[in-house]
């Protein structure tokens, strides 16, 4: 079901975090550029067998990852779901679209059939992690992998630079917004815990810096950091609107300068000679899910993961 917001943009339902029109989904296209360049061209770091059967991907939103995998692996049949039916007629044979709401009971059957679950960016999407991990556990084949890559809302410095800006205040104000919301948008600070209660083991984390605006000097990170930049630009005012207005108390009129400031300040701060404008950490996490293993994290610049084994 689609609705229109007062804001005049497209969204899935009245309880979405914001639109999914065709802005948005650019905006989502640019989002899985940018982690594909994060890994090197690569859709995933979980360490799946080569010839996966059964591969889950969560909030699918335009099925772009979904669609590469499945053209990638051509032995695996690919669900992928997501509440809007935004995805492309044209797929892999191998491919399937599903509208469905993966917060609430799965009905996928068997149970435990999955080689490997994947999801990406669903942060104000879920209001309830363990009940969604438990499900994810319960799909996931013996020796089988959950993959879980987030975004951290809240930008960061290495010269205290952002103190007193508006990109300071973005992350909180974001984080806020959540809370009365009632879905989080601190799932990139808080999923190694989660996930370690839900009974994950195995967990691998992994932090890539992405910075906003093309300041840094590896070649790489200047990519990212310029198409990180236009990212914000043009998706800062689906992000900001809805939540601010209706949880914040913003005055629409006021939401869209407030959105966009902490971008159109980066060239300044970048312009000092000093590190260059923030960087948005991106939470790479994956599960493997393997109940008589113990834990083990480590940490290298974000990303989990947990294997299950034989019962």
């Amino acid at each position: 079901m689609q609705s229109l917001n007062r804001q005049g943009r497209l969204s899935a339902t009245r309880l979405d975090r914001g639109p999914n029109d065709e802005i948005a989904q650019e905006n989502l296209d640019l989002y899985h550029h940018i982690f594909t360049m994060m890994l090197g061209g690569r859709l995933y770091l979980a360490p799946i067998h080569a010839d996966p059967q059964r591969v889950l991907d969560l909030g699918t939103g335009t099925g772009i990852w979904a669609m590469d995998f499945a053209d990638d692996h051509p032995s695996a049949s690919v669900i992928a779901t997501d509440l809007s039916p935004i995805q492309p007629s044209l797929v892999p044979p191998n491919l399937e679209f599903q509208i469905d709401d993966f917060c609430e009971q799965w009905t996928f059957s068997p149970l435990a059939s999955f080689d490997f679950i994947h999801a990406r960016c669903i942060y104000g999407c879920v209001a309830d992690y363990p009940a969604l991990y438990s499900e994810v556990l319960a799909h996931l084949k013996p020796g089988a992998w959950f993959e879980h890559a987030e975004i951290s809302v809240i930008p960061r410095c290495h010269d205290g630079s952002l103190a007193g800006t508006s990109m300071e205040r973005w992350g909180p104000l974001a984080l806020e917004a959540g809370v009365k919301f009632g879905k989080s948008f601190g799932i990139a600070e808080d999923v190694e815990s989660l996930m370690t209660a839900a009974g994950f083991v195995n967990i691998k984390k992994h932090v890539f810096p992405w910075p906003i605006g093309p300041w840094a000097k590896d070649p790489a990170l200047k990519s990212i950091g310029g198409y990180n930049r236009l990212g914000w630009q043009q998706g800062l005012e689906g992000w900001a609107l809805f939540l601010f207005t209706k949880y914040l108390g913003v005055c629409a009129r006021d939401t869209l300068p407030v959105a966009l400031s902490p971008v159109n300040c980066a060239p300044t701060v970048a312009s000092r000679g000093g590190p260059g404008p923030p960087c948005a950490d991106p939470t790479r996490v994956e599960q493997q899910l393997h109940p008589r293993l113990p834990g083990h994290v480590s940490r290298t610049p974000t990303m989990q993961r947990t294997s299950r084994s034989p019962d």
